[in-house]
């Protein structure tokens, strides 16, 4: 074989020879500057201005398979591919729908050829150290769509005829292995570090309206069950079908597990469920908390009943059930129902209600076993009145005294009622001491006057009584022989 050397010396005006002479190094050219005014050529690296306007297309590069890209796919330095559907099957969650034209279809492993090694099919990763001011994210340290590490967008016009939806992720699994493992659309993780300050916040969700006209909802969480058997509730653990879980981990107690705060604006309603939407218990507490309802704060209202239809009880535990069914009766408790009824849940509980004073019981006052009615002193260890149905009450221990006061006080109006006279009692029991100058009458009107005539009995203590005495609804009439201050006294029963 011959080889045949073929050196061109170029010649210029001035005669002076090209410099491209003698053996080229690799990946060189023989060129002129690659930059500034014209000169010899020489060997030198190929520059981007080398390559003329136009010459690298759309059209004069190989064809590649629909919506795929240009990637490398290996671990390592390789040829890039073809990266889409090519490598994969395409895949959904309820309907396949063709990919938009433009628009890109990356896939990767198939149901014949699985992924079965570590790692992410896409990643994007940002490290960032911004100084947020007027010129930069507007001075908002919290405007996080100013520093995204993806940022994706969908926007409806005003003839849009669907939900439009920036996002959406699903994750299908037909795994036997691990009931423990779950299908997870998302995994969104908030993390603070070192000497951080600011929070760790797995998700930021809001939804705003910004006319009257629309709704807002900061996010829809549902659950569904698609089978035939209905969802039960572990009152231990996960249950089999629900809505929101909300756990709590780390090496020390969390704070709060869900919390209502106020950004700006307060909600009408803290906690809501809506007409149709439980058949079981609204609020459950299965745990072992000190306290599991605890109300603070300054309200009009503690805990409101009154727009509720109870079948049953509206409180019930184990000893005891409350009925509230709104009793309108005002004398006889027989012909409504009761606004309050302590009701034992066995023959042998009493129903009692203890009044106490810094958690230490006074007085206690209910029915016992065997039905009779009771007010005891806790205090001093004595039942100050009982009650038996049928026979009436009695006060007890025998050296019990009994009082009434209140009310308007009764008066002396005439006979008596002159200078010296005075009354000492109520209504129901008293004494009186007649004026300074002798009377033979004394006529006592009651401080409330008795809506029927009430039984009276009246006694002299100077000297007996003289004829009948009268009694009406107002007054007592008394009557005795002429004495200057007169005694005697009185009792009277009725309403």
């Amino acid at each position: 074989m011959r080889a045949l050397v073929l050196i061109a010396f170029l010649s210029f005006s001035n005669g002076a020879a090209a410099q491209c002479t003698g053996i080229p190094g690799a990946n060189t050219i023989c060129s002129g500057p690659a930059s500034g005014s014209a000169s010899f050529p020489g060997f030198r690296s190929i520059v981007t201005a080398d390559i003329p306007a136009g010459a690298i297309v759309n059209s004069n590069l190989a064809n590649m398979a629909a919506n795929s890209i240009k990637a490398n796919t290996t671990s390592g330095s390789a040829v890039p591919v073809d990266f889409g559907t090519a490598t994969g099957t395409a895949q959904d969650v309820f309907t396949s729908y063709s990919v938009n034209s433009p628009g890109l279809d990356i896939a990767s492993g198939s149901a014949a050829s699985p992924i079965t090694t570590q790692g992410p099919t896409i990643r994007f990763s940002r490290v960032e150290n911004i100084t947020p001011s007027v010129s930069v994210c507007s001075n908002n340290s919290v405007d996080n769509e100013c520093n995204a590490t993806v940022a994706i967008y969908s926007t409806g016009t005003s003839s849009d005829g669907m939900q439009n939806s920036a996002l959406f992720a699903g994750a299908v699994s037909s795994s036997t292995v691990n009931s423990t493992n779950a299908a997870l659309g998302a995994t969104l993780f908030g993390r603070v570090t070192g000497s951080a300050v600011g929070t760790g916040v797995g998700a930021y969700m809001e939804g705003r309206r910004d006319t009257a006209t629309g709704t807002s909802v900061g996010a829809e969480i549902r659950g569904s069950n698609f089978t035939a058997t209905p969802g039960t509730y572990s009152p231990s653990g996960f249950s089999n079908t629900q809505s929101i879980w909300v756990t709590s981990n780390g090496n020390s107690v969390v704070g709060t597990g869900i919390g209502l705060g106020n950004a700006g604006q307060a909600f009408t309603v803290g906690i809501g469920a809506t007409a149709s939407s439980v058949t079981g218990q609204t609020f459950r507490d299965d745990t072992s908390a000190t306290t599991s309802v605890q109300l603070n704060g300054s309200h009009t209202t503690g805990v409101d009943l009154t727009g509720g239809t109870f079948s049953g009880n509206a409180f019930q535990s184990p000893g005891y059930t409350l009925t509230g069914t709104g009793g309108t009766a005002t004398q006889n408790p027989s012909s409504g129902a009761a606004a309050l009824a302590l009701n034992p849940a066995a023959a042998s509980q009493q129903a009692r209600i203890d009044l106490q004073q810094t958690n230490s019981t006074k007085w206690q006052v209910g029915k016992n076993t065997d039905n009779t009615f009771f007010i005891f002193d806790n205090t001093g260890g004595n039942n100050i009145m009982t009650g038996t149905p049928n026979a009436g009450l009695v006060i007890s221990p025998k050296n019990a005294h009994t009082n009434f006061s209140g009310g308007t006080a009764p008066s002396l109006t005439s006979g008596c009622n002159g200078a010296g006279s005075s009354v000492s009692g109520s209504d129901t029991a008293g004494t009186i001491i007649g004026q300074t100058v002798a009377v033979t009458t004394c006529t006592l009107t009651f401080g409330t006057a008795y809506s029927g005539t009430p039984n009276c009995v009246a006694s002299g203590q100077s000297s007996p009584l003289t004829g009948a005495f009268t009694v009406s609804t107002a007054t007592l009439v008394v009557n005795f022989a002429s004495t200057a201050n007169y005694k005697w006294s009185y009792i009277c029963f009725g309403t």
